[in-house]
């Protein structure tokens, strides 16, 4: 079976927005991490108001990693938090 990668890009307008668009994204690649069974979880923050969430690789399955690379949370990219 062929499962996609990218769940979804999402930008929202306030917070409230973008809680609700995360946690929607999240449930679907979940979901979708679940049937595939080889991928784990990856969000990546490209902005304050501006995320994707997909399937990847480099995530073990039963896991969401967390990539922050909105430079006003991190200079360097990235924080790496990780979460089964």
């Amino acid at each position: 079976m062929n499962f996609p990668t990218l769940v979804t890009a999402s930008e929202a307008a306030t917070r409230l927005e973008l809680e609700e668009r995360l946690s929607a994204a999240v449930a679907s690649a979940v979901e979708l991490a679940m049937r595939d069974k080889r991928r784990g979880v990856l969000i990546t923050r490209h902005h304050a108001s501006r995320f994707t969430v997909e399937l990847s690789l480099d995530v073990p399955y039963g896991m969401t990693l967390e990539d922050d690379q909105s430079a006003s949370t991190n200079a360097h990219g990235s924080n790496g938090s990780a979460r089964a």
